[in-house]
């Protein structure tokens, strides 16, 4: 992508992993598409919309649950997203909706 390999190298990895969960009220009520539309909004609150992710959805417990794997690194450059107050803005999020 012409950018120098030399700078900051990853401290913390080059994936972020997490889950995002529905109420237990909402058991067997979500769909396959409604777990995507919320991957990607999760994805746009972060800033790493356009990285590459994978998302697996299950309803084995109480509530049902995706574990979502974002790639911290971009694509096109090669560069490592910085997730400052990941978790802030997440939960910020979560609890607007």
């Amino acid at each position: 992508a012409g950018i120098k390999t030399t700078g900051r190298k990853s401290e913390k990895g080059e994936v972020y992993t997490y889950t995002l969960a529905g109420h237990t009220d909402d058991k067997g009520k979500n769909e396959i598409l409604h777990w995507e539309a919320q991957v990607l909004e999760a994805l746009r609150v972060q800033g790493v919309d356009g990285h590459q992710w994978y998302a697996v959805g299950h309803n084995d417990t109480d509530h049902d649950h995706a574990h979502v794997v974002d790639n911290l690194v971009r694509q096109f450059d090669g560069r490592v997203a910085g997730l400052a107050d990941s978790h802030k803005k997440l939960q910020q999020w979560a609890l607007r909706i």
